[in-house]
């Protein structure tokens, strides 16, 4: 068994019988056609504001459904438009008492004639024959079930009700008096009395047709006034018509609008609710991230600490192999200068003695050649400037021998004093990680 949806016509609508429709598949609503007739089982009437496609109503997941497809003159759910005109409107939820409108009744000017719409009352019946609920209160379709033509026509049926039971009461009052005041006559008396009554009616029927026949020309010409009257009263009714009509349909066009307006409101305050919800639960997020960092950083310093007495072991233990190094290196170069000083130093002595030796040589020669005059003389100016030449010499090593010594010092100045600066330098990753974990717990005491 399907879902089934009941239409019954409403009086201000266009005159149909009661539709039952099947929801195996999308029932569709339009104007009948020569393939689609209208009929008390399917969708289709013979309206003239419809489109030939005009709408859809749908049973989906256990729950009823409307949607235009892009009609001309629109579909409502409660007075209520679903979509601009020619745009196909979203899907609409329905609920058992809804008053759904297709189309919208067009004045047709030059025959004088008012094409209506279909305007229908709906129930709704689940597969299992179950109803379906009415409309909740805070849907913004929700309308009361009661129209105001609704209340018209009742108000109509009930005045006319009202004086027929006027006539019969005042019709019962005066048999009732009559019949009271012969009360304990005899049954010929009460024939009597009901003889009297038929003659009575007799005679006011008589004298009312004698004075219709009397009065036929006053009440042709009263008639014919009365028509003129009234012919310009209806011409005066169907202006007001047509402007009740011009402003109903701004009035439902600002309806429209409004509730386009509304419906985009409460999207608004839907999403400000999320945003809201979102950020709560983001301040939520926040605290508890705050509590953690809080609770973890006592450990994360306890780890920095570790972190950077680790670095710093290590960066003692490098500097004092670079240290170790550097002390190694001087050693073997001043090794090499003290060799280098020690062979420089044995050449002068060798030197020295060479000098010494060339000098007693000279000396002897001297004293062999004092004899010869001329030529001492030259031989002793060629001894002399070879003095001479010996002495510089003898300076300059003496200049070198003293500007080694003066390195040698120097080189000693050196290894004590990187010995006595050793120092233990971080390197830039240690300094960086350092600052960060500073910045980091600087930012954790701002947020608390």
């Amino acid at each position: 068994m399907s879902a089934r949806v009941f239409l019954t016509a409403k009086p201000n609508s266009f005159h149909f019988e009661d539709r039952l429709l099947e929801l195996d598949s999308p029932a569709k609503i339009g104007r009948s056609h020569k393939d689609d007739r209208s009929e008390s089982g399917n969708g289709y009437f013979d309206c003239k504001v419809l489109s030939r496609t005009h709408a859809m109503i749908m049973f989906d997941e256990g729950k009823f459904f409307l949607l235009d497809t892009g009609s001309s003159n629109g579909s409502f759910v409660n007075n209520i438009r679903l979509s601009k005109c020619g745009e196909e409107s979203k899907v609409t939820q329905l609920y058992t008492g809804d008053l759904l409108r297709f189309g919208s009744d067009v004045v047709d000017k030059a025959k004088n004639v008012t094409q209506k719409c279909i305007v229908a009352k709906i129930k709704l019946y689940y597969p299992d024959g179950v109803d379906c609920e009415s409309r909740p209160q805070q849907s913004r379709l929700f309308r009361p079930q009661d129209s105001f033509e609704d209340i018209h026509t009742i108000t109509a049926s009930l005045q006319e009700a009202l004086a027929r039971e006027k006539m019969l009461e005042g019709k019962l009052v005066k048999v009732k008096g009559m019949t009271e005041n012969h009360i304990g006559h005899s049954q010929s008396d009460m024939v009597r009395l009901f003889d009297s009554i038929k003659k009575e009616l007799t005679s006011m029927l008589e004298e009312r047709e004698a004075v219709v026949s009397n009065t036929d020309n006053d009440d042709l010409e009263r008639a014919l006034c009365e028509k003129k009257e009234l012919g310009r009263r209806l011409a005066d009714i169907e202006n007001q018509l047509a402007d009740r009509e011009l402003f109903c349909s701004s009035v439902a066009m600002k309806q429209e609008r409004d509730g386009t307006e509304i419906a985009k409101l409460r999207l608004l305050v839907d999403t400000q609710n999320n945003d809201i919800a979102n950020l709560e639960n983001a301040l939520n997020d926040t605290q508890t991230e705050l509590d953690t960092r809080q609770s973890s950083s006592s450990q994360n310093q306890d780890f920095v600490n570790e972190e950077a007495e680790r670095k710093v072991q290590e960066i003692s233990m490098k500097a004092e192999a670079d240290l170790k190094e550097m002390k190694q290196d001087y050693e073997i170069k001043f090794k090499e200068l003290e060799d280098s000083f020690s062979a420089d130093q044995a050449k002068m002595k060798q030197q020295l003695q060479d000098v010494s030796t060339n000098e007693i040589n000279l000396l002897n020669r001297i004293k062999s050649l004092e004899s010869e005059s001329g030529y001492a003389q030259a031989e002793v100016d060629k001894i002399v400037v070879k003095d001479a030449d010996q002495f510089e010499y003898k300076q300059e090593l003496e200049y070198k021998v003293q500007c080694l010594s003066t390195e040698l010092n120097h080189c000693r100045m050196q290894l004590e004093d990187a010995e006595a600066n050793k120092m233990v330098e971080r390197s830039d990753d240690d300094i960086q990680l350092i600052d960060e974990q500073g910045a980091n717990i600087a930012k954790l005491k701002e947020e608390v």
